[in-house]
Order: C-alpha cells, then sequence, then structure tokens
C-alpha cells in the first residue's frame, strides 16, 4: 500500500511541476518596470508597470490590459510585510489546451507600454494594512497564443507606505 502512494504522489508532483510555466529560453524579451507613491491612501493605491520590449524585434504579447473587470489577466502581484508575504491579483490558468481566440498587442523594438493598476480591485487587497511599508512586485505570466512572448517576468519591487 505505501508502494501505491509513493508512486502516486510521484506522478501528481511530476504532473504538477510540468504543468508550471517555464521561463523563456535564451535573452528576456520584455522588461517590467513598476513604480508608485511612497506614500497612499488604503483605500485608494495605485502602482504603474512599465512594460518594454527588450528583444531588438517586433513581438506580440496576449492583449488583456484593458480589461473591464481590472483582473489583467497574466498579471499577478505578490505584497510583503517583513516576512508575512500574499501572492494574487490576476487570473492566470496553467493548462496549455485551452483553445481561445486571442487578440495580440504588437511591440516593436524598445516600445513601451505603462498600465496603472488599481491593486484595491484586486483578489486579496484585505492583506493591505494601514501605516506600515509593503513591498510589492507584479509578475506577467503565459503559457498561451501563437508567437507571442510566454513564460514569468517579474518586475522590480517598490515600497509603499499605506495611510487611512
Amino acid at each position: 500500500m505505501k508502494t501505491i502512494h509513493l508512486t502516486l504522489f510521484i506522478l501528481l508532483f511530476a504532473s504538477a511541476v510540468s504543468a508550471q510555466p517555464k521561463s523563456p529560453q535564451g535573452p528576456p524579451e520584455i522588461s517590467l518596470v513598476l513604480s508608485a507613491k511612497k506614500k497612499q491612501k488604503i483605500d485608494h493605491f495605485i502602482v504603474e508597470l512599465e512594460i518594454k520590449n527588450i528583444s531588438g524585434k517586433t513581438i506580440q504579447m496576449i492583449d488583456s490590459f484593458d480589461e473591464p473587470d481590472g483582473s489583467r489577466r497574466f498579471f499577478s502581484i505578490t505584497a510583503y510585510y517583513g516576512m508575512t508575504g500574499m501572492h494574487g491579483g490576476g487570473l492566470s490558468n496553467y493548462f496549455k489546451d485551452i483553445k481561445v481566440n486571442y487578440r495580440y498587442k504588437t511591440f516593436k523594438p524598445n516600445e513601451k507600454l505603462r498600465l496603472k493598476f488599481n491593486l484595491n480591485k484586486w483578489r486579496g487587497n484585505d492583506f493591505f494594512r494601514p501605516n506600515e511599508e509593503v513591498i510589492i512586485q507584479i509578475r506577467y505570466l503565459n503559457v498561451h497564443g501563437e508567437n507571442c512572448v510566454k513564460g514569468s517576468f517579474d518586475s522590480n519591487e517598490v515600497a509603499v507606505t499605506l495611510v487611512k
């Protein structure tokens, strides 16, 4: 019985690892630069993310930049207070076999796009506490689409103090 459980565990672990998105091979295609005001009201927590094509060639990304519900698919947030962390936000789907007709945005070499994220609209925003410094980072994560940027890309971290 132990052998069956161990074999099942190994199969499940191997399946989960293979489903995780892989980092892009070779040099990165995009850079993510995060910025925010150092002090903000907790009920209006805004960060800006600059996406830049650093590949030296024209690239495509799935266009989820202006979704009406603010979910910003393929983007997620990591927030830390000291040693306490939270991960949440946008929607990511790791299953590659889902067929969807995506819209694409084309980026020429060195072209930039600036996005504003209202973090109060994201899942997990109850994590934010007043009068403490929070460290924020945003990740772009994609395994979908055709001839577009795929992989996991992290922004820099920014520190923000939230006040009531």
